[in-house]
Formats: structure tokens, C-alpha cells, sequence
């Protein structure tokens, strides 16, 4: 009987060696992590945009909001990035009154971040340091509140972890928040670079807009060739970080 037991025992140990041996061979299984989407608006810019403002023969893709009473209250809003940095000219509107009174906050994928605007026949670009720089397919989580030195200016890009503030403090481009408006967003053209975006979770004060209210926002200009405008896509915005 032992004699039984002592070969079971070799051939299991053989058996063993004999796998393990093979199992050396075999591809590593590589478990990915599983992404992460969210409903977002689209708004890319076309051949038949150009890198021109409000009022401009070949503006730039704005987007508009359907409500027209924003005056100086905090805003926030999710971006992601669907063009390469040199190729992203990208706004959010803070404030249209209307082509001779407006203003954003923009990202060039060249220069960096600005702000612009244009009132009473002023316009200027001051530029703003200290935000970090948003690469393609980045998202980033940005926001505004108006305080007595400026408004104030935060971007957290979540995918490469960097964060910064600035303040937008030019006086002319202050005296539009008590005027009444729209907010939006906007990406530019320059020649054939065409600026992609997606935005989700904007919130202007108390109000937060779901996905279905930006089907109620409208194209500055309808029939600029090439621009694109979906109102809700789903996005891959990051994984659940369990693969492995």
C-alpha cells in the first residue's frame, strides 16, 4: 500500500513540475480596467468657422444658452478635450449680452489661457498664468466666483492631476457681470485645426443644467460648414483603476 501511495505521491509531484513548467510559456492575462463614460455635449468646429468673434463674418463654433438673465453668479462646468493641444482654441462664454458686449475665458493649445472681451468699442486679450495646460483627451473641472479683486478662476485638470488659479481683474471686462446674458461655449478653426470639445455639469449659480436642457442651446451661426453640435454623446472620461 505504500508503495501505491509513494508513486500516487511522484506522479502528482511530476504532474505539478510538468505545469508549472508549462504555465512559464503561456501569455501573462492582463485584466483591463473598465472605462468610465459620461453624457456630454459635442461641439467641434468646422471648415466654415474661422478664428473670428462675435459680430465676425466667420465666427468661431458658439454655442448658446437658451436663458438670457446670467449676471455675476459663480459658474462650474466638466470639460474633456478631444483635439491635440496645438490644434485646441477653446472659450467658455461667461457672458453675451450681444455682438458689441461679451466675453470669455479661453485656452490656446500655443499661447495658454486668456480671457477676452469686447465692450463700449474696447477690446483686449489680457492673458492669465498659473492654470495648468489641458492636452488632448484631458479633463479637466472648471470654475468662476466673482469676489471684490476680480473673478476668480480655477482649473483642475483630473487627469494629470495638475491644478492652478488666476484672476481676471481688467475693470472693462468686469463691468459686463451686472449685465444680463447668455453663457456658451466656443471652439475656434485656424486653417484646417479644428478645436473638439465635450462639456457636462454646468452650473451657473443655483442653476444646474441637466443633459437634455443643451438640446435647448443654439449655434451662433447655423450654417457654418463643417461645425458640429450633439447635444448629448457618451464619453470615455477615465477608468475604475482596477485593472492589472
Amino acid at each position: 500500500m505504500k508503495k501505491v501511495w509513494k508513486s500516487l505521491a511522484a506522479s502528482a509531484l511530476a504532474a505539478a513540475m510538468v505545469i508549472t513548467s508549462a504555465m512559464t510559456y503561456l501569455p501573462s492575462l492582463e485584466v483591463l480596467a473598465a472605462p468610465i463614460t459620461k453624457e456630454m455635449a459635442h461641439l467641434k468646429s468646422g471648415s466654415g468657422n474661422a478664428n473670428g468673434h462675435f459680430g465676425s463674418a466667420t465666427p468661431e463654433a458658439f454655442i448658446l444658452s437658451d436663458n438670457i438673465d446670467v449676471t455675476d453668479e459663480d459658474f462650474s462646468f466638466t470639460l474633456k478635450v478631444g483635439s491635440t493641444q496645438a490644434e485646441t482654441r477653446f472659450r467658455f462664454v461667461n457672458k453675451y449680452v450681444d455682438d458689441a458686449n461679451w466675453s470669455f475665458i479661453a485656452y490656446d493649445g500655443a499661447s495658454g489661457w486668456l480671457y477676452q472681451y469686447k465692450t463700449e468699442g474696447s477690446e483686449e486679450w489680457p492673458s492669465l498664468q498659473g492654470l495648468p495646460a489641458l492636452n488632448q483627451n484631458d479633463v479637466a473641472e472648471i470654475s468662476g466666483s466673482y469676489e471684490t479683486d476680480g473673478l476668480h478662476i480655477s482649473v483642475k485638470n483630473t487627469t494629470t492631476g495638475e491644478s492652478g488659479s488666476a484672476v481676471a481683474d481688467n475693470e472693462a471686462f468686469l463691468s459686463l457681470a451686472e449685465k444680463t446674458g447668455k453663457i456658451g461655449f466656443g471652439a475656434a478653426a485656424f486653417g484646417t485645426e479644428y478645436t473638439d470639445i465635450y462639456f457636462a455639469d454646468v452650473a451657473v449659480g443655483e442653476h444646474k443644467y441637466a443633459a437634455a436642457d443643451y438640446s435647448k442651446w443654439s449655434l451662433y451661426k447655423e450654417d457654418a460648414e463643417g461645425q458640429t453640435w450633439e447635444p448629448s454623446v457618451s464619453v470615455e472620461v477615465g477608468d475604475d483603476g482596477e485593472g492589472g
